[in-house]
């Protein structure tokens, strides 16, 4: 099977890698079939991929960080890598259609979190009306009428 390899400085959380592609060599696995994270035997690669950080298996259709690079015997190069499950299914992610429960940030309140602390604060304003359909023609000097407004509070 063939292994490319490359570099990304980007973040491991980032779901789309700029990857810049190198080099790509014929492989095969050291030990039992593990497609998640495989040891792969790579013979002739002189040394260019020690530098590479990332790896593209088309048998498996999956990418990889490379966890380990070590020289084995005769030259061999021993890979140890661990999949990119971000990456792997990139377009399937992009696509989902979700319910949004819990949010990261503090303080953005557009999804109603209740394990979020919110703050104990009243504010309290008295507007006057001077012209309004709120009781005026039977609204003298000794009476109010009142709007009443809560936000918050859950449901």
């Amino acid at each position: 099977m063939n292994i490319k390899f490359g570099y990304t400085f980007d973040d491991k959380r980032t779901l789309i890698k700029n990857v810049t592609w190198y080099n790509t060599f014929i492989c095969k696995p050291y030990t039992d079939y593990n497609i998640t994270a495989p040891i792969l035997i790579i013979a002739n690669a002189t040394g260019a991929i020690s530098n590479n950080n990332y790896a593209y298996i088309e048998d498996y259709n999956r990418y990889y960080f490379v966890e380990s690079v070590s020289v084995g015997r005769s030259g061999m190069y021993v890979v140890k890598l661990k999949v990119d499950v971000l990456m792997t299914y990139a377009n399937g992610i992009k696509n989902l259609n979700t319910i949004i429960t819990r949010q990261e940030n503090i303080g953005i309140n557009d999804i109603i979190d209740d394990k979020l602390p919110l703050l104990n604060k009243k504010e309290l304003a008295v507007i006057e009306f001077s012209q309004s359909e709120l009781n005026t023609h039977i609204a003298d000097s000794g009476s109010y009428n009142f709007v009443l407004e809560v936000a918050g509070g859950g449901a």
